[in-house]
């Protein structure tokens, strides 16, 4: 129940955003920030791979080494995808016919390899029935990044709220 809550907050959460970001964004700077939106979701390779799901599924799980071993692959996906995004960027910019935002493309970048540096200890507790850690690393950063919308729109009324609200 714990973890479907949060689920539904999160995406709560996430709609809220999207809400306001198609109020607060100009037609040309919606248009960009799903273009970001598909890029991250099309370049974004560590999250599909799933070790966490892994950590809670395999009967070695608990161990430190096969913990060690899912850090390891996650940070190595998450470095290739952030320099896949980054050698790509001059190319999605011209393909979406915005080849002045090279560097907001590129910037997605961060993503990948911040995600590469994820712990996954709390995805590993879940094998004991502990969610409380999962809730909370799901939960906060979606609560602050939507409170962090609201003045961010005033500050950056343009795209670059889309990448403040991704990465921040």
């Amino acid at each position: 129940v714990l973890l479907t809550f949060s689920r539904v907050a999160c995406y709560g959460l996430s709609f809220l955003r999207t809400l306001l970001l198609a109020r607060a964004l100009t037609q040309a700077d919606f248009g960009l920030a799903a273009a970001f939106t598909l890029t991250i979701a099309f370049f974004e390779f560590s999250s599909r791979m799933a070790f966490g799901k892994q950590l809670i599924q395999s009967p070695a799980g608990d161990t430190n080494e096969f913990q060690n071993s899912a850090h390891a692959f996650q940070f190595a996906v998450g470095t290739v995808s952030s320099l896949i995004i980054l050698l790509a960027s001059p190319a999605i910019a011209a393909t979406v016919g915005s080849p002045g935002s090279v560097l907001a493309f590129a910037s997605l970048a961060l993503l990948s390899f911040f995600r590469g540096f994820e712990n996954l200890d709390a995805m590993r507790r879940q094998r004991h029935l502990q969610y409380g850690p999962s809730v909370v690393i799901e939960l906060v950063p979606q609560l602050f990044v939507t409170l962090l919308a609201f003045p961010a729109i005033k500050w950056f009324p343009d795209y670059r709220l889309v990448l403040i609200i991704d990465i921040g």
